[in-house]
């Protein structure tokens, strides 16, 4: 009625050779992927929430094949959230290669409101950043990403005589 030693040995090196083999797929990350805003477009207004088309950029610094199956993310602007969107959109980013991507995000008018007053007291400077998860196949966990950058809209003359 009782399994054989020879049985249980049998069935437990099959379950270390399973385990080993499952974790051996799983290598973990040398770097951490980049992920950076390129543009922010209105595409729709309405009262109650506005759509925008964000472009983002997604840089794999790693020896392998980085295949996402999603993100979540948010977009801030003037260190406050602006925007947030998540996407179900497939995309593989080759070994220390890049992707562009188009997803859609939504804001409300409260928040686009206060950043129309902010800018008007910010001296031409806008800061942004976009902060989120990326789902990749093959992590139970995703990896998470933020990037900050700085526009400067002050426009400056050249001195008289000086071409720009």
């Amino acid at each position: 009625m009782y399994p054989s030693k020879r049985s249980l040995k049998i069935v437990f090196a099959v379950l270390v050779l399973f385990v080993l083999g499952a974790c051996s797929s799983l290598s973990p990350l040398d770097k951490e992927p980049r992920v950076s805003l390129v543009n922010l477009q209105p595409v729709q207004i309405q009262l109650l929430e506005q759509r925008y088309l964000a472009t983002i950029r997604i840089q794999n610094p790693n020896p392998v094949a980085l295949p996402i199956h999603g993100l979540d993310y948010t977009i801030h602007i003037n260190g406050a959230q602006f925007a947030e969107g998540v996407s179900s959109q497939r995309v593989t980013v080759p070994a220390y290669g890049e992707k562009i991507l188009e997803l859609g995000v939504s804001s409300t008018i409260i928040k686009l409101l206060e950043q129309l007053r902010h800018v008007r007291k910010a001296n031409g400077k806008i800061t942004y950043g976009i902060s989120g998860t990326l789902g990749i196949e093959g992590l139970d966990q995703g990896v998470t990403f933020q990037r900050e950058g700085e526009i400067d809209l002050r426009f400056e003359r050249a001195p008289q005589g000086q071409a720009t």
